[in-house]
């Protein structure tokens, strides 16, 4: 070579002016595709299944917070019935006397049960809010459960 003169471009297999050797084509290269391809699928199918299982126990943590509410409010409907039930029976017995004494018999039944009513109504609309106030769809899991599907379909 002369001075002045650049050598040609070595190119892509020569580095530092060595030959750079190739690696040997592998034996069985279709067989080792289709067990990383096998792997890979694996792979896939055990991240969704912990994905579901995720999933599951959002929607079951979430759902168990609002049914422990919702029972709540039930059992206050329940308790509103039985305290109406009871305290008519033992109102109407005591004040019916007391009152009749004052009233008339019809008066006094009316107005006893009047209170009774009022009473087991408030109670009853108590817990009918509680119930309101109750939201039994898991939102969480919902919104979580659409962006797992977005992030699939890409």
């Amino acid at each position: 070579m002369e001075q002045g003169t650049s050598s040609p471009d070595p190119g892509p297999d020569v580095l530092a002016g060595e030959p750079i050797a190739s690696p040997p084509p592998p034996s069985g290269a279709a067989a080792t595709s289709e067990a990383e391809l096998g792997s890979l699928a694996a792979g896939v199918a055990d991240d969704l299944g912990a994905i579901a299982r995720d999933e599951l126990q959002l929607a079951k943590t979430e759902l168990g917070g609002e049914a422990k509410t919702a029972a709540a409010g039930a059992a206050a409907i329940g308790a509103g019935v039985a305290v109406g039930e009871f305290g008519a029976l033992f109102l109407l017995l005591a004040l019916f006397e007391a009152l009749s004494r004052k009233l008339p018999r019809w008066a006094a039944a009316g107005l006893i049960g009047l209170v009774l009513s009022a009473a087991a109504a408030q109670l009853g609309l108590g817990g009918k809010a509680t119930l309101d106030r109750v939201e039994l769809k898991p939102q969480q899991t919902l919104d979580s459960l659409r962006e797992t599907a977005a992030v699939l379909k890409q």
